[in-house]
C-alpha cells in the first residue's frame, strides 16, 4: 500500500511540476 502512496505522490509533484513550468514558460512569454 505505501508504495501506491509514493507513485501517487511521486505524480501529484510532477503534475505540480509540469504546471509550474509552464506557468513559468507563460510569464516568459509576457516579457
Amino acid at each position: 500500500m505505501k508504495e501506491v502512496f509514493r507513485i501517487i505522490d511521486h505524480y501529484k509533484y510532477d503534475q505540480s511540476n509540469f504546471l509550474f513550468s509552464l506557468i513559468n514558460s507563460k510569464l516568459d512569454d509576457l516579457k
